[in-house]
């Protein structure tokens, strides 16, 4: 089992990945067609789709001003949320993610990812969303 300390900065590292998903490394779905999606669903998945081109284009900004929910924003550093999401992705190569599934229960959705980064081992994760006016938004991990 690693140390704490390492297993919570190879959690930030990959979530980080989960934030910045590699162009040519992300996969969302399975090879196979899956039963048709709510639209809540497909709205949730949609934001895993806007973190990614976001990512790609390094605007972090965006993440954090706009993906993020307030709270999450602020636990990212509040104003400094760019800086430290650009930072903490800094090193990592090949970060990829992949939506194993989604699950809507009222203003809360989670998405169970499995993420991982070259010389990292894969970490399966949930991420929160919560559902503001203005559509859905990253909350943080489970």
């Amino acid at each position: 089992m690693l140390p704490a300390r390492r297993m919570t900065t190879l959690r930030a590292r990959l979530f980080a990945a989960a934030l910045a998903l590699a162009a040519g490394g992300c996969s969302i779905g399975r090879d196979t067609e899956p039963p048709p999606a709510s639209p809540e669903a497909n709205a949730v998945a949609a934001v895993v789709a806007e973190l990614a081109a976001a990512a790609r284009n390094g605007d972090w900004g965006e993440i954090c001003d706009r993906l993020f929910t307030p709270a999450a924003r602020a636990r990212a550093g509040g104003a400094n949320c760019a800086r430290f999401v650009a930072a903490t992705a800094n090193g990592l190569r090949d970060p990829q993610i992949r939506i194993e599934s989604i699950a809507i229960r009222g203003g809360l959705a989670t998405a169970v990812v499995r993420s991982r980064a070259a010389g990292e081992p894969p970490v399966r994760d949930i991420i929160v969303f919560r559902r503001l006016a203005d559509g859905w938004r990253i909350e943080g991990l489970r």
